[in-house]
């Protein structure tokens, strides 16, 4: 596979796969569960090398990448050959630019890279979100434009927002949005979502 799919393959696979999420929470308070960035240190690191360093591991068997992890992150940074670095695990935009930054000095104060301005990009915001007790999806489903339910296949409906996040809806009136590039944008799906949900259920009673 050549080197730039297989790092676009690991940033969508860190986006479908954040940590495990509690459901509870107030009624329709965002809960942001994982953001996935990205930084490029735009020189070659050597990551072959990272088993012999603290906070640095590899397995160039399996994944053509490394990874910094130390007692002070929240989430991992995994760091390819190329220089390009992605941020996952961690609940804020802000929060996974300092990981970046702090995997950064990590490989430098190793000798592994040399300075560098970053200038750090959100890629995904992952978030929970309840919208009620219960929601009817098939009804939901028919209601919402750009929705797909396919409940052999998924147990949700698949809506895509005009703000380009797309919101997966639960029956237990859980819903998860994903795809959104920054804070804002994540507030405003989650704006739009709940608006028409609330048109649609008030339209079905």
């Amino acid at each position: 596979m050549p080197r730039a799919a297989h790092e676009r393959k690991v940033v969508i696979a860190s986006a479908a796969a954040p940590r495990a999420m509690r459901t509870g929470g107030p009624r329709g308070a965002i809960r942001i569960v994982n953001v996935v960035s990205t930084a490029d240190l735009a020189q070659k690191i050597d990551i072959a090398s990272f088993n012999s360093y603290d906070s640095l591991s590899s397995d160039l068997r399996l994944y053509r990448c490394g990874y910094v992890k130390d007692s002070g992150m929240d989430g991992r940074v995994t760091v390819f050959g190329s220089g390009k670095m992605i941020s996952v695990g961690t609940r804020s935009a802000a929060g996974s630019f300092g990981e970046l930054r702090r995997a950064a000095r990590i490989l430098r104060g190793h000798g592994l890279a040399s300075r560098r301005r970053l200038a750090p990009s959100v890629r995904n915001i992952v978030a929970s979100v309840r919208l009620g007790d219960g929601l009817d999806i098939e009804a939901l489903s028919q209601a919402l434009p750009r929705s797909l339910y396919e409940p052999e296949q998924f147990p949700g409906v698949i809506h895509r927002t005009t703000r380009g996040a797309v919101a997966l809806l639960f029956a237990s009136g859980r819903a998860v949005l994903v795809g959104a590039a920054s804070e804002g944008a994540l507030r405003e799906a989650h704006a739009e979502v709940s608006g028409m949900v609330e048109r649609a259920l008030a339209q079905k009673n």
